[in-house]
């Protein structure tokens, strides 16, 4: 189903609902705009019946994101045609000021390029067959910023960036990709891709014994980046001890999406903190195993790092958890994974503002002509953050989502999204398809606003 947004659109109701009719009126009325002085606009075809006898009258539809002005001076040209008026009812083509989801909706024909080329969709092809088929409209150096953020599937926002930069190229864009994060999956990813950063790859012990090999991030100004997310809490203390090991006193941990927070109390225990009870016996500091403490032994905590300079990333709106926070002597600010590193000396930030500023998420949308937003979690805290940089700095922009989106809201919310469109899977095809298909005509400057779902 498709919605338009728009501020004008023309309608022509048409006497003869035949399509070689209504073909010859759209090819009238197309030659004229195409002479005019126009935009890109978006063509619509339906009936509505308002006679039983006669089923009709047929309406051509053609919606636009004019000023009335401009809006005027098109309806005076298609006025004057008298090889269209013979063809219609007695109302002549008229304005209508509202969005067409209060008529339609109806089937999507074609667009109208701003250079009078026609893209013709497959449900205009009975109608429009008899147009030359157009170019694809191209970017011309038009300046494309890719932005995505990622999901558990590791590469997936990698690979989705990477595609439809290489398709925006095809089309003469000048394409910038950037990736953010909240401090959950894709924090290491976004701070190396976004600082010219580096990896660095380490071996160490999970939570069952096994060796693995993970990797750190490493920034300009030897800053070493963590993720939690998809980790073990026995493996994000292994962790920080390389990271330790490398020679790293600057430390960005993001600290959502651990797959067992609840065993927090691990972290710091891998890094020698230990856990007694009554009897000074050590007690596994697993969560069965909370009720069993009764003091901690910070003695043999890793005295490195008190040399360091250590921050947790999150977005977490998970309740505070008072019985951990009480029982290692912190302030109760967050879930369990942040009270342990809390413990050690890790203090608190936002994930998607800190993330999303220290790769200057703001100079690089201020930098671009037009953004694609391609996000796994539309209510992620880097999805949100990144839409309300796009409309402080009114940059349009189309989003990608791969969940389902109430799209009408939140068009309605962020008024530089021109569209918004629901990829069926994360194949490259589909990518490529979206692209092609719905998000390069949004690039144009007039175009109106569109969702797929």
């Amino acid at each position: 189903m498709i919605w338009q947004f728009f501020p004008i659109g023309f309608r022509f109701p048409v006497a003869d609902f035949s399509d070689a009719t209504r073909r010859a009126c759209w090819k009238i009325t197309l030659a004229a705009l195409k002479n005019g002085e126009t935009q890109s606009i978006t063509l619509y075809d339906a009936q509505q019946t308002y006679d039983p006898g006669s089923g009709g009258p047929v309406y051509l539809c053609i919606a636009c994101f004019y000023g009335i002005k401009q809006a005027r001076a098109s309806a005076k040209i298609l006025y004057t045609l008298d090889r269209l008026t013979a063809r219609l009812c007695r109302h002549q083509p008229f304005l209508q000021a509202n969005a067409l989801e209060s008529f339609g909706p109806y089937p999507l024909l074609g667009t109208l390029g701003a250079d009078g080329t026609i893209a013709v969709t497959e449900a205009g092809e009975p109608l429009l067959k008899d147009l030359e088929a157009p170019p694809m409209l191209r970017g011309a150096g038009m300046r494309l910023l890719l932005i995505s953020d990622a999901d558990a599937n590791e590469g997936s926002a990698e690979s989705c960036t990477r595609t439809l930069g290489t398709a925006a190229a095809e089309e003469d864009f000048s394409v910038r990709r950037l990736h953010v994060a909240d401090g959950g999956y894709g924090t290491v990813r976004a701070l190396v891709t976004g600082r010219n950063g580096r990896y660095e790859t380490v071996s160490v012990n999970r939570a069952d014994g096994e060796r693995v090999s993970d990797v750190i991030g490493i920034l300009p100004g030897g800053v070493a980046v963590i993720e939690a997310a998809g980790r073990d809490c026995v493996t994000i203390g292994a962790l920080i001890r390389k990271t330790l090991d490398l020679g790293y006193r600057k430390i960005c941990l993001g600290a959502s999406g651990c797959i067992d927070p609840g065993n927090a109390l691990e972290v710091p225990a891998t890094l020698g903190m230990r856990f007694l009870s009554e009897t000074d016996e050590p007690v596994d500091p697993q969560e069965q195993n909370l009720s069993q403490i009764a003091r901690i032994d910070r003695t043999g905590l890793d005295a490195r790092l008190s040399e360091c300079e250590c921050t947790a990333l999150t977005d977490a709106c998970a309740e505070d958890d008072a019985a951990i926070a009480a029982l290692l002597g912190v302030p109760a600010k967050g879930h369990a994974l942040l009270c342990a590193l809390g413990a050690i000396g890790f203090s608190t930030a936002p994930g998607a503002e800190t993330v999303s500023g220290m790769i200057d998420a703001s100079g690089a949308i201020r930098q671009c002509d037009f953004a694609v937003l391609h996000t796994f979690c539309k209510d992620g805290g880097a999805a949100q953050w990144t839409l309300a940089e796009l409309n402080a700095q009114k940059k349009p922009a189309c989003l990608l989502g791969t969940e389902p989106l109430d799209a009408q809201r939140m068009m309605r919310e962020n008024p530089v999204l021109r569209g918004v469109v629901r990829l069926a899977d994360g194949s490259e095809d589909a990518q490529r398809a979206a692209f092609f298909g719905e998000v390069l005509p949004m690039t144009g400057k007039d175009v109106a606003k569109t969702e797929r779902i």
